[in-house]
């Protein structure tokens, strides 16, 4: 799970608590851990390990959607975005050429949002 990197900390700590009470929940599920494994300036993820006591496909596929919206919903309250942290992109525009008697420009960069 990926979160925006600028969650506050206080917040970021709440996750794994959480999202460990929502897996254990579910039945047929033994939950292993929840942590936080990764802090970089795209993104804050978290490892997410559960077992499922039965090899049921369907009892996966239904637990995992489960897990997921739940955790959607636990994100929104709190106020967590899964959205990645904006990027600015600059474009660096070229000098015109003196070929057709016009006057070169000096190159110039403006940032794009």
């Amino acid at each position: 799970l990926r979160v925006n990197p600028a969650t506050p900390p206080d917040l970021a700590a709440q996750v794994p608590a959480r999202l460990s009470a929502i897996i254990a929940a579910k039945e047929k599920v033994k939950p292993d851990h929840v942590n936080l494994t990764t802090m970089d300036q795209n993104w804050l993820e978290y490892d997410i390990v559960y077992n499922l006591t039965d090899a049921d496909y369907g009892l996966f596929l239904r637990t995992q959607q489960a897990v997921l919206l739940e955790t959607m919903r636990m994100l929104r309250e709190l106020g967590i975005s899964t959205a990645p942290r904006a990027q600015e992109l600059l474009l660096h525009e070229a000098a015109n050429d003196d070929s057709a008697g016009r006057q070169a420009r000096p190159a110039q960069a403006r940032p794009m949002h």
